[in-house]
């Protein structure tokens, strides 16, 4: 056999067996998602009969230093990932162990950071500009000081967490976040049944003893079983520069992005009450849930993105950034139609009272999230590379620019539904500049992007409308036509996709799948 040949062969099995591992990562973060999604839903509701109104609006707003470090969170973990990527697709094991020792300085300073800051501003905060209703100023404390805890140990928890997901074990990933919920589960319902002398405190040290649990798992797996990782500090100057450089760039864009949905709320609250606020609350609830199923196809896929990025296997990642994109929207596709034509009936089924607007607002938000798929995976091969100025910088000013638009559009006697269709508008201008970003990067092909994602793409979402379109035309709203509706956009999106959207290769590796 010709060495040529015996070369395409290993490639070719390289790629299947990288193929099946994204499916397996896939179905993983499947089970994970439906699982922590069925068990929230529940102990959420329980939570609040738990604590009562007030206690629960007090660990809200004190625990809600939590959600301030959500946005630091998102930037940090991905840049942790990326680097180590780097280092895997290189096939350097020193490089990655160099690349992990500088993570952990870099988390150990944010940490104590955090603590300073958290101990000295953060308290002071809480204890003197906070409305907290007498005799619960002892509670409030405690209440901080773990949550406090909580948010230190998941700074710590980030390195291991990053290689775990770098290193493509989804599964012990899934396990831990399902174990996450249950303990969780496990800790209302005791204390509903049982109680004890001040439900609020206890419930806030077990909820800090949980993510300390979690982060200790986190940190035995990946000293275990990853070589890279290894105990230890490191601080050289020009890899922490790389490093800060790409994290201070990312968490700017996150930035950017929470700032313009706030906002949106904020604006919404001045020009319309809370009623508003309310009803883009139930909106982005929505939202979140079906961008949660997305993200099961965006999580497994990223590490192979940036590996192949490193080992200049360019061919490779823009397979993998078609094949992302298309899976992806066309997923979103297929959940989108049934709860945008639905939303009324849905909202109307899940909410005794649905506020008003929120059935306009919902469906404008899923629109734009449909947009937003586009961007996340762009967004993965942009940060491949490590040139995040044009996407995190410039491109975000288009995000932010919503702000004084619909602050102008509704101080002019403009509806609220314009503040989210100008967010539509700029996301959709977004994923444009992200894409013209992109091609200058990786010499996207744009001809082959049209026929191996776009194309498709246009082809079920147009069969897609025009089926479950006419059906919402001649079928009354209702139970019947809800599941009429969802029925059809699965049997005809399967149908469509096979068909019409999947290559040869797709298919036969579908078929080879569905026979193991």
């Amino acid at each position: 056999m010709p060495v040529w040949a015996g070369s395409l062969i290993i490639a070719a099995d390289s790629m299947e067996s990288n193929h099946k591992r994204i499916v397996k990562n896939s179905a993983y973060m499947y089970i994970r998602m439906i699982f922590i999604m069925l068990v929230s839903l529940y102990t959420s509701r329980v939570v609040l009969e738990v604590l009562g109104v007030e206690d629960f609006g007090i660990y809200t707003l004190v625990g809600g230093i939590v959600s301030i470090f959500t946005v630091l969170s998102g930037s940090l973990s991905g840049s942790v990932q990326r680097f180590l990527n780097i280092g895997l697709g290189e096939g350097d094991l020193e490089k990655t162990k160099g690349y992990f020792a500088q993570s952990l300085s870099i988390f150990m300073i944010i940490f104590f950071t955090f603590l300073v800051v958290g101990e000295t501003l953060g308290g002071w905060f809480v204890e003197t500009r906070l409305n907290i209703p007498p005799g619960r100023e002892e509670a409030t404390f405690w209440v901080y000081q773990f949550s406090l805890a909580a948010v230190l140990f998941s700074i710590l928890q980030i390195p291991f967490s990053g290689a775990v997901i770098a290193r493509e074990r989804m599964g012990f990933f899934a396990l831990l976040g399902i174990l996450d919920v249950c303990a969780r589960l496990v800790v209302v319902v005791l204390l509903n049944k049982y109680g004890s002398p001040d439900n609020l405190i206890t419930y806030a040290a077990i909820i800090a003893a949980i993510q300390i649990m979690q982060t200790l798992a986190y940190m035995v797996f990946a000293l275990v079983k990853f070589p890279e990782c290894v105990l230890g500090l490191q601080w050289n100057r020009n890899l922490v520069r790389e490093m800060l450089s790409f994290m201070g760039l990312s968490f700017w864009g996150n930035t950017m992005v929470t700032v313009t949905q706030q906002g949106v709320n904020v604006l919404l609250n001045l020009f319309g009450g809370t009623m508003l606020n309310a009803a883009t609350g139930v909106a982005r609830q929505v939202n979140v849930a079906v961008l949660r199923m997305v993200e099961c196809i965006n999580t497994p896929i990223r590490p192979q993105i940036v590996k192949s990025y490193a080992a200049k296997d360019f061919t490779q990642m823009t397979l993998l950034f078609e094949k992302n994109t298309k899976y992806s929207v066309m997923l979103m596709a297929i959940l989108l139609f049934p709860l945008v034509l639905e939303a009324e009936f849905i909202l109307d089924v899940w909410l005794k009272d649905v506020p008003g607007h929120a059935v306009m607002f919902t469906r404008i938000v899923l629109l734009e999230s449909f947009f937003a798929v586009f961007s996340y995976s762009m967004a993965a091969v942009v940060g491949a590379t490590g040139k995040l100025m044009r996407m995190e910088v410039w491109g975000r000013f288009i995000t932010l620019a919503v702000l004084p638009v619909a602050y102008l559009v509704l101080k002019s006697g403009g509806e609220p539904v314009w503040a989210l269709l100008i967010s539509l508008v700029a996301q959709m201008l977004y994923v444009v500049y992200l894409f013209t970003d992109l091609k200058g990067k990786i010499s996207l092909d744009v001809g082959a992007y049209w026929k191996n994602v776009l194309r498709p793409i246009v082809l079920l979402v147009s069969s897609l409308a025009i089926t479950a379109g006419m059906e919402c035309l001649f079928i009354e709203e209702g139970v019947a036509r809800f599941f009429i509706v969802g029925f059809t956009v699965v049997l005809v999106g399967g149908a469509v996709i096979w068909f019409g959207c999947l290559d040869k290769s797709e298919k036969e590796f579908v078929s080879k799948l569905l026979k193991k």
